[in-house]
């Protein structure tokens, strides 16, 4: 007998990412009958932790940003909080000016601080030119002309910090960790607080200076990494009695009589609300049949497309002083890496006696093996100083369609989405609410609350 049979469940959710797991908890917190089917045989989505060498490291995202409400009230309710750990050490590295220099911390989220002691850092990092450093201090008198609907990250932050500062500071801090071109990337859906503010016609230094330290966000993981809050999650909510099947692929939906019909490889189920918590190219399969439209827009997302290679070295491999944990690289550095995390330095669980271990990222390219992105990352940080000799491990993740890119427009896009989809069909994860475990996690709560909210039943 299928596990599906002579079953009725409230609500569905097809996908068991940070997203659908969060949806199911605040479902059946709700008192909703709720299942959740994955296709592949373990939780997690994009959150992979890998073992090498005795320790933990990552193919996915490393770090959760605590600070967000919904997300904390879920975290606290999984008794997570009781788990976190975080960072040994923040400090980091930008290659500009063909050199890696230390990112002043001053610099939240990529904005300069007019206060003294601030400014003095920024000054002496030498991510600028003395012309770059007098540009970007006079930003208070520029204002972006003829300022659009939307506008790129790379040409907001031209328009007020020049292009110096863009290239140098907001590109690897950015596209970087993005991995994609700045120029594409909306600045209102991406950077909404920051775009806010430029267009009511303010200056973003003086906004910013006054407003560090209002909200407080922390970086965190556990000591089991990342799929360590997966296990928790899914644990609290197999336990307020969401069922969870994995390894079960949804092959087609049909809405009938104002139910949906799922079929899987070997059964089909019925319930009254679904929720999709999955890529939005795989949800455009989904709808397709029944709605070209909805279908068609969900595929005009772009992604990114990510090459994680982590390498154990000697610890006497490697040159950079103690207490930094990484860097991160313009687009136009002439380097294939995007950014590398020395994770046996930010993390207590990724320590090897006498090894360090390197995570680093780089753009994928389709044609090219695991072999090559080794032999990338080995030889680009010894180029760079990083490191002598070659890697005694490595493990290699390609990922393909890593993260959604919000493109100039996205915002309109989404709202197009909105206004179309079907009834009784929800859609949650990174395209739709920001990239991020949290956001994505926030991303599936919504959605179960907006079901909840329309809920007939």
């Amino acid at each position: 007998m299928s596990v599906l049979d002579n079953q009725k469940y409230d609500r569905i959710i097809i996908g068991g990412g940070i997203s659908g797991l969060s949806a199911s908890i605040k479902l059946a917190e709700a008192g909703k009958k709720t299942l959740l089917l994955e296709s592949q045989n373990e939780l997690g989505g994009k959150i992979r932790t890998l073992s090498l060498m005795g320790a933990l490291t990552e193919e996915g995202p490393d770090e959760l940003i605590i600070g967000y409400k919904k997300f904390d009230e879920l975290l606290m309710h999984a008794n997570i909080f009781d788990e976190l750990i975080y960072p040994e050490t923040s400090k980091f590295y930008i290659f500009a000016r063909n050199k890696l220099r230390i990112f002043p911390e001053s610099l939240i989220s990529g904005i300069p601080s007019f206060n003294l002691n601030n400014i003095y850092n920024f000054v002496t990092s030498g991510l600028l030119s003395s012309k770059g450093y007098a540009r970007t201090i006079l930003e208070p008198l520029f204002r972006i002309k003829n300022f659009k609907d939307d506008l790129s990250v790379k040409e907001l932050f031209e328009e007020k910090f020049g292009l110096e500062f863009t290239k140098n500071v907001i590109d690897p801090l950015f596209g970087g960790i993005m991995g994609a071109d700045i120029s594409i990337i909306s600045a209102k859906s991406y950077i909404p607080y920051i775009f806010q503010v430029a267009k009511a016609g303010k200056s973003l230094s003086f906004y910013f200076s006054k407003k560090r330290g209002n909200r407080h966000f922390n970086i965190s993981s556990t000591l089991n990494g990342m799929y360590g809050v997966i296990v928790k999650l899914k644990q609290y909510a197999e336990k307020n009695g969401v069922k969870i099947i994995t390894g079960k692929t949804v092959k087609s939906l049909e809405y009938v009589n104002n139910k949906w019909n799922i079929s899987t490889d070997i059964d089909s189920i019925k319930c009254s609300k679904l929720i999709l918590a999955v890529p939005s190219y795989i949800a455009a399969g989904f709808v397709y049949d029944f709605d070209k439209k909805l279908s068609s827009l969900l595929s005009s997302i772009k992604y990114t497309d990510i090459s994680v290679v982590n390498l154990v070295y000697k610890n006497y491999s490697v040159k950079l002083h103690d207490m930094i944990s990484g860097f991160l690289m313009p687009s136009n550095s002439g380097f294939k890496l995007r950014g590398c995390t020395l994770m046996s330095r930010k993390w207590a669980y990724a320590k090897i006696k006498d090894h360090e271990l390197i995570r680093c990222f780089l753009n994928r390219n389709s044609s090219k093996s695991e072999d090559f992105y080794v032999q990338s990352a080995a030889e680009e940080l010894t180029q760079l100083g990083i490191t002598t000799g070659y890697p005694e491990y490595y493990a290699v993740k390609i990922w393909d369609a890593a993260l959604p890119i919000y493109t100039i427009g996205y915002s309109e896009l989404i709202k197009k989405i909105n206004e179309i989809i079907p009834p009784n069909i929800y859609l949650a994860g990174a395209p739709y609410n920001g990239v991020g475990v949290a956001s994505s996690g926030i991303s599936g709560i919504e959605a179960a609350e907006k079901s909840l909210s329309e809920s007939t039943d």
